[in-house]
């Protein structure tokens, strides 16, 4: 994988069949956070990447934010932009990351 491409489907799809099921409980429908999970993990992978430097290292972070989102889905999908909480949060996913280093 080259410095810059995005993380293949076949990564993201078991994160993202585990976080949808996880927010489906009860039956609440939350396809809100899904599209918000294929519009923000782009960009969160590719800063992740960037300043790691290390493709497994970047999925963990961005892999960290949401799971770390999970309990405060309803919160952060109801902000104005959700998507500059979660990459916040990857940034410092990241720099604990650069600190176990």
């Amino acid at each position: 994988m080259k410095r810059g491409e995005l993380a293949p489907a076949a990564f993201t799809r078991p994160l993202l069949s585990w976080y949808t099921k996880e927010n489906t409980r009860g039956g609440n429908d939350h396809g809100q956070q899904e599209i918000l999970y294929r519009q923000c993990y782009p960009s969160l992978y590719r800063y992740a990447l960037w300043a790691l430097r290390d493709h497994h290292q970047a999925e963990e972070a961005v892999q960290e934010t949401f799971l770390s989102a999970l309990p405060k889905a309803a919160e952060v999908t109801a902000l104005d932009r959700p998507e500059g909480w979660l990459m916040q949060t990857v940034k410092h996913k990241v720099l604990h990351l650069c600190r176990e280093q």
